[in-house]
């Protein structure tokens, strides 16, 4: 009884909350890069074929399936270093949006700094991450206790005495 209630609590991967997110995440994952594709195809600027759409809509995503080195992957799961694959791999797609629409990005950078340095993927560029700390900064394992309540449920039960 214990035991599912901390699975609950802490949706873990076999509770029906984390698989109905989960499911949910690779539904939007599925429909934003369908929305990419159609958009790169049928843009009347610059319009690009069904191939190379396909493999720019993959290039934008982080693809987690794709092991790190190990000794990375071993700090990912100890805690050591936090989102490791994510940061490296979204820099190729950030760099390929400022190589191709550069006043568009620093106007975007731009307009996050005036508005309250409101969050955009701008925010996980090397350059940004190095000023700001990126993820070897992190607290990783050693914010465990500060980061309970970042958790939904745990959030949603505090709610109401916060």
């Amino acid at each position: 009884m214990m035991r599912n209630a901390g699975r609950t609590l802490y949706m873990t991967h076999d509770t029906p909350l984390y698989k109905a997110f989960n499911q949910g995440t690779q539904m939007s994952d599925f429909l934003a890069r369908y929305t990419l594709y159609n958009h790169m195809t049928t843009r009347r600027k610059n319009p690009v074929g069904h191939d190379e759409a396909i493999q720019r809509a993959s290039d934008m995503f982080v693809n987690y399936d794709v092991p790190t080195s190990r000794g990375l992957q071993y700090l990912n799961d100890v805690g050591a270093v936090m989102f490791t694959k994510y940061f490296l791999r979204i820099q190729r797609s950030l760099f390929q949006i400022f190589r191709e629409q550069p006043a568009r990005t620093l106007s975007l950078m731009a307009a996050e700094s005036m508005l309250g340095n409101a969050p955009t993927v701008m925010d996980s560029t090397l350059l940004s991450k190095l000023t700001g700390g990126g993820p070897l900064m992190a607290d990783g394992a050693l914010g465990w206790f500060q980061s309970l309540d970042d958790i939904f449920t745990i959030n949603m039960a505090l709610r109401p005495f916060n």
